[in-house]
């Protein structure tokens, strides 16, 4: 007869020496990684002298669109107790919270609702979120926050 296998462990654990190796790799591997991404950031940086000026460009635009998307916060927060649904908590697609205004701003883009809906648009909308091209519930996700 065959031999019961149920419960076993299927790897040979580590003796402790061999744990300890193996951490002090990783380590060393870890920490030469994240020098190695901070030299390209510096490096894109000098390659390009106009990105000072668009940052500060960005930063005149940012104010006013600060403000913007502050007085939309309160108006939604407002509306939405009016309704005896207030936010209490922002909402999550898949691991990240999602940035409502940006989410309000995507839809206008593209139509409103209602045209998004006819048109099967709301995986555009999750895509510039920033959410993760390979899920497959995406579009009725996002279409569901912005209902709610």
């Amino acid at each position: 007869p065959a031999p019961n296998l149920k419960g076993r462990p299927r790897k040979k654990k580590l003796s402790v020496s061999q744990r300890r190796d193996s951490q002090s790799q990783g380590q060393g591997q870890g920490s030469s990684g994240s020098s190695g991404s901070c030299q390209g950031s510096t490096v894109a940086s000098v390659q390009d002298p106009s990105t000072a000026e668009n940052k500060r460009r960005e930063e005149e635009l940012s104010e006013e669109g600060r403000a913007e998307e502050q007085a939309f916060l309160v108006e939604l927060y407002k509306y939405m107790k009016e309704r005896d649904t207030p936010i209490e908590r922002i909402p999550f697609l898949g691991f990240k919270q999602i940035n409502l205004w940006t989410m309000f701003q995507a839809a206008q883009k593209l139509g409103g609702y209602e045209l998004i809906t006819v048109r099967r648009q709301w995986k555009h909308v999750y895509d510039e979120l920033g959410g993760n091209p390979s899920s497959t519930s995406a579009a009725t996700c996002t279409r569901r926050h912005y209902e709610r």
